[in-house]
Order: C-alpha cells, then sequence, then structure tokens
C-alpha cells in the first residue's frame, strides 16, 4: 500500500516513479539517452515529460548526464 505522500509524487513526477521503478545507478559506464527514456516513461505513465524536467530528476536521483546521454544508469532485473 502507497502513502497519501507517495500517492502525490507519483502524480506530481511520473517520470521519478517509472526511474525508480526501471532503473538504477550503476558505477560501470552504460548509457541511454534522455530522449529514449522519455519515450519510454510516456508509454509508461501516459504523461508526457519535458526534457529539462526528466534531467533535473534524474540529476536529482544521483544519474550523470553528458550531451544528453545518461552514463551510469542500467536496468533493473525483476526476479
Amino acid at each position: 500500500p502507497t502513502t497519501v505522500k507517495e500517492e502525490w509524487e507519483g502524480i506530481a513526477s511520473p517520470e521519478a516513479v517509472y526511474l525508480k521503478a526501471n532503473y538504477e545507478p550503476t558505477s560501470s559506464e552504460s548509457w541511454i539517452t534522455v530522449m529514449e527514456l522519455i519515450k519510454k516513461c510516456l508509454l509508461f505513465s501516459g504523461t508526457e515529460v519535458g526534457i529539462e524536467k526528466m534531467m533535473k530528476t534524474m540529476k536529482s536521483l544521483g544519474y550523470v548526464i553528458k550531451d544528453n546521454t545518461v552514463k551510469n544508469i542500467k536496468g533493473k532485473t525483476n526476479s
């Protein structure tokens, strides 16, 4: 069960919910473009997120972004 706070945060920042559910920062170098993540997030949440908002959210979650490419990201494996 989610709290009211978590529910409101999900509404305000669907990109953060998507990123936390599907990706995690990694120390090894692997990359994906920010636009690719925005497209995947749109499919996941149905909400379009601007590139500036996505980059700001990603930086706050510990991702390194250079030239609109996330340099330290890996997909979570669902087990």
